[in-house]
């Protein structure tokens, strides 16, 4: 098996989104690039970006949550990168593990609210 193949087998269900977000390296030189969330879960998201990451490291993820306005920042983990994904000016498509524990407890319920109205259950319960 892939290990593409294994990261797909997911326990949570993703919602298909577009929410505008910052990705910053927490490793290295700490670069920021704008990007676009194009689906996401309670254990992570695919980003799509216009230039590739390092697979593996440390990444803090900003966006703000459209149905409140609620800023939320995210550390994850980039598990695998998809080059030429050519979405809306997009050229890289990163698929991100979310560390949740990190996030603080007003912020959970707000996305759980999200995803409620969504229909998606169980985020962050």
């Amino acid at each position: 098996m892939k290990e593409s193949d294994e990261f797909r087998k997911r326990s949570h269900p993703r919602i298909n989104v577009r929410i505008p977000a910052i990705i910053k390296e927490l490793e290295g030189a700490g670069r920021t690039e704008k990007g676009l969330i194009i689906n996401i879960s309670r254990e992570g998201l695919f980003l799509a970006v216009k230039e590739p990451f390092e697979r593996g490291i440390a990444v803090e993820i900003r966006f703000s949550i459209p149905d409140n306005g609620t800023d939320v920042a995210v550390d994850g983990k980039i598990e695998y990168m998809m080059e030429e994904n050519e979405l809306r000016g997009f050229t890289t498509g990163l698929g991100i593990s979310l560390n949740s524990k990190d996030i603080p407890e007003d912020i959970k319920i707000k996305l759980k609210d999200f995803f409620n109205s969504m229909h998606i259950y169980g985020w962050f319960c």
